[in-house]
């Protein structure tokens, strides 16, 4: 996080925020894709 806020100009706290708000989304787009991938047969 400090490297980032560095290299951005951006406060410590909103590169740990912006850090966390895209591994939730990395983590819900994970699991939407493996649960897609279970239920293609079930699609008709």
């Amino acid at each position: 996080a400090e490297a980032m806020s560095r290299a951005t100009g951006v406060p410590a706290f909103l590169s740990d925020v912006i850090q966390g708000t895209a591994l939730l989304a990395m983590l819900v787009a994970l699991l939407f894709t493996a649960y897609r991938i279970r239920r293609v047969g079930a699609q008709t």
